[in-house]
């Protein structure tokens, strides 16, 4: 008998030209030298659909009898045993065949030759696909009939290579590192003046990923600012800075634009002279806005405490999470632990705040004087006026913030707070001239590293491990900012990059 060529496309079982009025069992005979092969009735099992976009050729024997069609169909089929984890409908299948020869190891699975049309390794492909389609998939354009249903293969995603392509090939493995596939994910701990001030020169580049974990419930750091119930700002970390260095100029003015106002009021000495200094400067909405107006879009966790940093390879696990560096802003001594550095540490200074809020507007040398600085060993070393700030204190209110001298902050810090909270107390109304009778209310907060001695060296941190914070330098919110720009720079120049 006559072979014939039967052109059968992947996704569509297409009836047999030329039988739709015949009523015989007989085919379109496209002669072909099959051998032994012989015609294949329009009434036999259709073929099995392929999920490649190519034509094969399927060489089929031409029996009429039930018997005949019954046993050519089982001829077809694959084994009677199914693979594990596969869809309940692929119910008779073969095993995943071994990949060819072609194959080139190390391409993704996108990538990879596929084998040309005709040959065994597609026809197990072919066999991996249900045998009749879904009812979903039915094209319902056509007349309704056994040999006029047209049914489609549903698409394949884009980007994502069909059914039969993924259980033939691999999935690529994925690749842990990062630093080789997008950009180095770098890990800043402490979200303050210098951590925002590096984040946001690495982000500016383009060239980084980076993340800012802060232990804190909000960012800012010791530029800390309180908003009470009635709605008062009260900065009682950082109370001003100065704009001497010309890039933390122009970043502040950049970032926070007209929220920056100057200090009108001046500071004295206890006897009345002024200190002389450089404007002062501070954040209409709050000093602590100051960090965040400078990285707006940086990734922050905060409420996250980082207790946990090891070496990971050519990186840092930091909390079990991996980054190709880390620059730590947190003060010397946990900067120290963290890293588990030799050596003892340096110490950081303490300092001691309270927070009074008294009944009425201000009077007497509260109206004139913004603060009153002592550097003679007072306890008392500095207290200010809040409401020399614009738009901070709402209704007829005075706040004042003290904080006391180095060996005052050292001699109580580990006491209540209400032990040497009211002592501040008494020293403030003393110094400002009201009667005690006058305060409404009292917070008070224990800055354990307030500032470092300007001889502190840096820590001597291992490879892709950095320090950035004032404690090197002055403890000036632009010193803090000017030591993590320079840091920014520091963690490119590892993997050898430039940013502007």
């Amino acid at each position: 008998m006559v072979g014939i060529r039967r052109m059968v496309h992947p996704r569509h079982f297409f009836p047999i030209p030329g039988i739709k009025d015949r009523k015989k069992h007989v085919a379109r005979e496209l002669p072909m030298n099959f051998g032994k092969k012989q015609v294949l009735s329009h009434r036999q099992g259709r073929p099995v659909g392929l999920s490649t976009p190519q034509y094969h050729e399927f060489p089929t024997a031409g029996r009429c009898g039930r018997g005949d069609r019954l046993r050519d169909r089982a001829d077809r089929l694959p084994p009677r045993h199914a693979q594990p984890g596969l869809p309940s409908q692929h119910k008779r299948q073969l095993p995943l065949p071994e990949p060819p020869l072609h194959l080139q190891p190390g391409l993704p699975a996108q990538q990879q030759c596929l084998p040309r049309t005709g040959t065994p390794e597609m026809r197990h492909l072919g066999r991996q696909m249900p045998r009749n389609p879904t009812p979903e998939t039915e094209d319902t354009s056509r007349p309704a009939g056994r040999n006029h249903r047209h049914f489609h293969q549903p698409e394949a995603s884009p980007g994502r290579p069909s059914r039969a392509k993924r259980a033939f090939f691999p999935p690529a493995p994925r690749q842990r590192r990062s630093s080789h596939m997008h950009h180095p994910r770098i890990a800043i701990i402490g979200a303050g003046i210098a951590g925002s001030a590096c984040a946001a020169r690495l982000a500016a580049s383009q060239q980084f990923s980076c993340t800012i974990f802060e232990k804190s419930r909000g960012r800012g750091g010791r530029c800390a600012t309180r908003r009470d119930s009635a709605g008062h700002l009260i900065d009682h970390g950082a109370q001003f800075f100065t704009m001497r260095d010309p890039g933390f100029s122009a970043a502040a003015r950049l970032a926070c634009g007209d929220d920056l106002a100057v200090l009108t009021a001046p500071v004295t000495e206890p006897d009345g002279s002024p200190v002389p200094s450089d404007d002062r400067w501070y954040h209409r909405l709050g000093n602590s806005r100051l960090p965040r107006a400078l990285a707006p879009e940086a990734d922050v966790r905060t409420g996250t405490e980082i207790t946990n940093c090891q070496p990971d390879g050519d990186g840092w696990s930091v909390s079990g999470e991996f980054f190709d560096a880390v620059v730590s802003t947190a003060p010397l001594p946990q900067t120290w632990k963290l890293f588990q550095l030799p050596g003892t540490p340096p110490d950081g200074i303490p300092c001691l705040t309270s927070i009074l809020l008294l009944d009425g507007p201000p009077c007497g040398r509260c109206a004139d004087d913004y603060a009153i600085r002592d550097l003679s060993g007072h306890p008392l070393a500095w207290t200010a006026c809040e409401n020399h700030k614009t738009g901070r204190i709402q209704g007829p209110v005075t706040a004042i913030v003290s904080q006391a001298s180095e060996e005052f902050s050292r001699h109580h810090l580990e006491e209540a707070p209400d032990t040497w909270g009211t002592e501040l107390a008494s020293l403030t109304a003393e110094r400002w001239n009201f009667p005690l009778s006058r305060i409404a209310s009292q917070h008070h907060h224990r800055w354990r590293f307030a500032r470092f001695l300007p001889s502190t060296p840096p820590p001597p941190l291992p490879p892709r491990a950095f320090f950035a914070g004032d404690a090197l330098t002055a403890p000036r919110i632009e010193s803090a900012w000017r030591s993590g720009h320079d840091a920014a720079a520091a963690v490119a120049a590892a993997f050898s990059l430039t940013i502007p």
